[in-house]
This record gives C-alpha cells, sequence and structure tokens, in this order.
C-alpha cells in the first residue's frame, strides 16, 4: 500500500515506512520504521545532528581561517622586514616558506569545502507565523444563537428544527458523520450571525479567480501595501508570490492564504470546517499552537483526531439524522 496522507492518526495506525517531499533537500527523504510519530522523533534527531556536525565544521573552519591569516600575518612581516634593508638573506628563504605554508593550507581547505563531505549550510523553509487576535470580552455571554433552525436539500432535510446557543469562550467541536450536515449548519450559523466572525471553509471552491495574492488579500484586510506584503511574509508567501493567480495556488497555499485573512481580521468568532485539510506537517504544528493558545470562540468541524485532541474542546456537537446533541 502507498498513501500520500496528512492525517496523523491515520499514519501512525496503518504505516510502517514514510518518504518526504519536504521541499528543501532535492532528494525524497527517507524515514522508515514507523508512522509518524517515528517519523517526527527521527526527524528532530537528524536535524539535530546535523546541526552539530555543522557547528563543529565551522568551528574547524573558523580555526584554519584564523591559522591562515596569522600565517599570512607573519610571511608580510618577514618580507617587510627584509624590504627594510636588513641584511639577512635567510629571511627571504623563511618569508618564502611562510607563504608557501599559508598558500598550501588554503588549498587544503578549498578541498575541504569542494569535497561531497563538506555540509552546506542548513537550510528550512520560511516559518509560518499564525496568532490569532484574542477576544478580551468577558466569557459566558451569548454571541450565537439559533432557534428552530431547518434545512432541506430537495426531498432531504439536513436539520429540523435545530436550537442550539453559543457563549463567548466556548470551544466547540462539530462531528458526525459524512453528509450529516455539519458544514450546513456552519454555514447556517454563519448566515444567521449578528457579530464578526471568520469562516474558514472546507473547500477552495470558488476562489481559483484570476485575482492576485496580495489584492485578495487585501480586499479582505483593509491595510496599504507594503503592510500586507508583510503580513504575506509571514505566511510563507514571497515576493515571487504576491502577484501570483489565485487559480495558480496549490490547495495548501490557498489554505494558508484564508488562515492569513483570518488571523488578520478583527473578528473574535472562528468557524473552521476541516481545517487540516491540505496543510503539511509543519504548517499544523503551527495552527494547533496558535489555536491551543487563542482566546476567543472557536466552532470546528473535524475528522481529524490528532488536530481535535491538540487543539482542545470544551463542548462537542454531535449532527445526525437532522439533529444536534451536545455530547
Amino acid at each position: 500500500m502507498l498513501a500520500v496522507s496528512h492525517d496523523r492518526a491515520f499514519l501512525d495506525a496503518t504505516i510502517t515506512h514514510i518518504i518526504e517531499l519536504d521541499g528543501i533537500h532535492d532528494q525524497p527523504q527517507d524515514y522508515p520504521g514507523g508512522g509518524y510519530r517515528a517519523y517526527r522523533a527521527e526527524k528532530t534527531r537528524r536535524w539535530q545532528r546535523l546541526l552539530l556536525d555543522y557547528e563543529a565544521q565551522e568551528k574547524d573552519r573558523a580555526r584554519w581561517e584564523d591559522d591562515i591569516a596569522r600565517t599570512k600575518a607573519q610571511a608580510r612581516y618577514v618580507e617587510t622586514t627584509v624590504r627594510s634593508g636588513v641584511e639577512a638573506p635567510h629571511l627571504r628563504r623563511i618569508a618564502k616558506k611562510v607563504a608557501q605554508k599559508a598558500k598550501a593550507r588554503e588549498r587544503r581547505l578549498r578541498r575541504q569545502m569542494e569535497s561531497v563531505r563538506w555540509i552546506a549550510q542548513p537550510r528550512t523553509r520560511p516559518p509560518l507565523t499564525l496568532a490569532f487576535p484574542a477576544d478580551t470580552s468577558a466569557e459566558g455571554e451569548p454571541v450565537l444563537t439559533v432557534h428552530d433552525l431547518t434545512v432541506k436539500l430537495g426531498d432531504r432535510t439536513l436539520l429540523d428544527g435545530v436550537d442550539l446557543s453559543v457563549r463567548r469562550g466556548d470551544r466547540i467541536l462539530i462531528t458526525g458523520r459524512n453528509g450529516a450536515g455539519k458544514t450546513t449548519l456552519l454555514r447556517a450559523i454563519a448566515e444567521r450571525a449578528d457579530v464578526p466572525l471568520a469562516v474558514l471553509p472546507q473547500t477552495s471552491d470558488g476562489l481559483r479567480t484570476a485575482t492576485t495574492v496580495i489584492d485578495f488579500f487585501r480586499a479582505q484586510v483593509p491595510v496599504y501595501a507594503e503592510d500586507a506584503e508583510r503580513l504575506l511574509a509571514g505566511h510563507q508567501f514571497g515576493p515571487d508570490q504576491w502577484a501570483a493567480r489565485l487559480r495558480s495556488l496549490s490547495a495548501g497555499e490557498l489554505r494558508r492564504l484564508l488562515l492569513a485573512v483570518m488571523v488578520n481580521s478583527p473578528a473574535r468568532v472562528l468557524l473552521l470546517d476541516e481545517p487540516t485539510n491540505f496543510l503539511d506537517f509543519d504548517a499544523l504544528d503551527v495552527i494547533e499552537r496558535a489555536l491551543r493558545g487563542y482566546r476567543g470562540t472557536l466552532l470546528t468541524v473535524t475528522h481529524d483526531r490528532y488536530f481535535a485532541d491538540a487543539v482542545g474542546h470544551t463542548r462537542t456537537w454531535h449532527v445526525a439524522d437532522g439533529t444536534v446533541t451536545e455530547n
């Protein structure tokens, strides 16, 4: 079996060997012997070992360069002494030998730096920065209320007379089978809300347009162009992508762009529909840390058990058979 997945619980339960395309190395990185947790542990060990080896190499290189510089300085001093008119023929021989010694050490250092064993400076991708705005209002007061919510799709009733209340500071996990109406519930709440909220949709439907990244961002977040560029850079959108069309972005890049909009919006109520879709492991770590520290109201639809446990929730709604029950 070969699987492409960022579902960490699934990987831990089923996978014995991981091959990563990390966007840094030219070749795939091989991690045999386990699932997600084993892969992350081994990746951390490799990174720490690489840093230690690189630091040791750079210290050794610095010692070589210092020694070469001292040797050259000694050769120049002897040569200057000879030129000053001092009658000492042996000094010329000494100056020549010292200069040859410095050149030989330079050649040896250059050969080492050009060898396959030389470690290049370890590279990482630009870090994703994510910090959702805090809500300083008092917790507990109602921010969203839904009465007798009924939604039909053709002859099928997705939601039937649902009554719900969301209090400020709630962290609600919404569960249910595919097609039960979880996304429909989020949309209905967003449509009926009378407080500022931000929605992360499940898919990127309707986003693949000719609009540029920076124009889309500024249409959602009213900031000057320079500030937009700075904020986008913090979400891994460099100068080469600011003028890119939304239709040219990958699903993961569109996801990060929507997250950048959410983070910089004034909303203190977040509605997240399958937020882990299309995000890689590093991005998932960042969004989990940000949401754990988020002080606001959070409603999340997800099948990612790892994510749900990492973020933490205070309430759980289960959608089934047209009803919403609290567990």
